[in-house]
């Protein structure tokens, strides 16, 4: 099996070593199950739990895809629209 190194910091270490013993795991296998669970989706998973992680993550207005007054200018260039 490849090898793998990996840099943090002192207080990250001490986490990654207090959450091994509670899980009675190794700090290896530990760090394997959190890579697998956000890199390897089954291919069953919904469009939401494959970016649940960025929900919320944008701001703007709530009525973007309902109110017809954020389509005006839409398609038209910065310079069509006056700014």
């Amino acid at each position: 099996m490849p090898t793998v190194t990996v840099k943090m910091s002192e207080a990250q270490f001490a986490a990654l070593k207090r959450e091994a013993s509670a899980r009675r795991t190794s700090k290896a296998g530990l760090l394997r199950e959190a890579f697998l669970q956000r890199h390897e989706k089954a291919p069953g998973d919904s469009a939401f739990e494959l970016i649940a992680d960025l929900v919320g993550s944008v701001h703007g207005p709530v009525d973007l895809a309902t109110n017809p007054k954020h389509m005006r200018s839409y398609g038209r260039s910065r310079r069509a629209r006056g700014k």
